[in-house]
């Protein structure tokens, strides 16, 4: 019997049986924690742009 066909599989075990199982929950928190990441990008662009147009309205005398 060789066996040395089965230390690959064994080994993955091993791996998949050391991690901690995650959640749902956890998983759904995750997801929503980096749709809010893109939203406050997208406020920090608008803001950003804002400031951008009215120190060059400012800089060209009006």
């Amino acid at each position: 019997m060789h066996l040395n066909n089965l230390k690959t599989a064994w080994q993955q075990l091993k791996i998949m049986n050391a991690m901690p199982s995650i959640e749902s929950n956890e998983i759904l928190s995750i997801i929503e924690e980096s749709e809010n990441v893109d939203n406050l990008k997208l406020q920090r662009l608008l803001f950003d742009l804002s400031m951008f147009i009215f120190i060059t309205f400012i800089c060209q005398g009006g």
